[in-house]
Order: C-alpha cells, then structure tokens, then sequence
C-alpha cells in the first residue's frame, strides 16, 4: 500500500484516547477514525471525478488499526505519483527490469486501460523527429499508442488537506464519544 501520512492537530484526540484505557474501547475508537479517514480518503479521490481513475483509486482506499493506532491509504499503484508527482521509466530502464523499452501511453478510447499485446495487428511506426507511435492495422491505421521512455507527471494533490482530515477526525471521535453517553 502506498501510504501518504499526515499529522494534522490531534491533540483533543490524542486526549481523549489517553482515558480510554479498555483495549476493547480503545480499538473501537481507533476503529472509528480509521472509518473515518477512509472516508475523507475516499471523498477526496471521488472530488476530482467520479468515475476513470478516480473511482478506481477511491476502490483502493482501505486501512488498518488496532488499540493504539489507526492508518489509511490508497492500494492503487498511482496513488501516490499523482499526489506528489515524478516521472515513471520504461520498466527496462532500471534494476527490476522486464526488457520493456518504452511505456505506451494510450491516446486512443479503444486503447485506454489496455495493453498493446492485446491488439494483434498494431504496427510500429518512428516519425522523423524521432516520435515512436503504435497504430492499429484492422481498425483504418488509427493511432492507439505513444511510445516513451519516460513520462513526467506533475504533483496533482488529491489527499485532503490536514485541517480537513483533523475535521473528520474530530467529527468522528464526538460521535464515538457520543455512542459511549448512550451505552
């Protein structure tokens, strides 16, 4: 799991759960704010767009907590790329390498989501810039792939602010402590 972590101002959290001393309370207290920044997580990718990437992204949103702690975060492979940015090499351009020598971007709607080898009659085709593109024989020659070396992708923040996310975490705990006031 790709973890991004954020301290925002927890300090009536952290006072609340330094009385709570039943583990079986303090697990469900954490449990309750790891629920809870699921869901900011969760909002924050569904904010940028319901539904591509972003849904997937927000499908990936899981976490873990026990009776002292509780964290959240996004699976999906690019989570983190698109918060921060960076730039992303063929996979045969460095230690793990698979032999690949280029990233095929999609550009076509045929080809988003899918890889090159499940089209059999794309063919290859260098310009004389030196442009490396993929086109597909069966469908008119239309163009379905731009070969790279490497992509450069810059930061586009999705995870909520931290005074967003202190605000979840306050919301939640009050609700945690109202449910005790009922028990």
């Amino acid at each position: 799991m790709t973890t991004i972590t954020i301290t925002p101002d927890t300090t009536s959290l952290q006072t609340i759960a330094g009385h709570v001393s039943n583990p079986s309370e303090r697990r469900e207290l954490f449990a309750m704010i790891r629920g809870a920044m699921k869901n900011s997580l969760k909002k924050a990718a569904l904010a940028k767009k319901k539904s591509g990437f972003w849904l997937e992204v927000a499908k990936t949103v899981t976490g873990e907590s026990d009776a002292n702690s509780a964290i959240a975060g996004a699976t999906h492979p690019a989570a983190a790329i698109r918060q921060f940015g960076g730039t992303i090499s063929a996979p045969g351009q460095d230690s793990l390498a698979t032999g690949a020598k280029y990233l095929s971007i999609p550009v076509s709607d045929r080809a988003k989501g899918k890889s090159p080898k499940q089209f059999p009659d794309l063919f290859f085709v260098m310009a004389s810039g030196g442009g490396k593109y993929l086109f597909d024989a069966a469908h008119e020659g239309e163009l379905m792939y731009v070969l790279k070396k490497s992509v450069t992708h810059p930061a586009d923040p999705w995870v909520p602010s931290e005074s967003q996310i202190g605000k979840d975490l306050r919301k939640a705990t009050k609700a945690w402590l109202d449910s005790r006031k009922r028990n």
